[in-house]
């Protein structure tokens, strides 16, 4: 009985709840779209430190070492 007065009722009311809602839901959209250009944002800040990291140390293997002073070889 109380389904039947809902679906009764529902065509009465759907459209006030849907416009009431609406900009609740704007407002969450506007919310997760924000939260996930920073979380690019970061991902991408992240990614190129690692790259700077990968390129110092591939520098580093790939110049020889400077010999220490006093030690030659005989």
């Amino acid at each position: 009985m109380v389904i039947g007065v809902a679906a009764a009722l529902a065509p009465k009311y759907a459209p006030k709840v849907g416009a009431s809602l609406q900009p609740l839901f704007r407002s969450v959209v506007r919310g997760a779209y924000k939260v996930g250009r920073k979380a690019r944002e970061a991902a991408a800040e992240a990614q190129e430190q690692v790259q700077d990291i990968v390129a110092e140390v591939h520098a580093e293997a790939t110049t020889p070492a400077p010999e220490a002073p006093g030690t030659h070889p005989a």
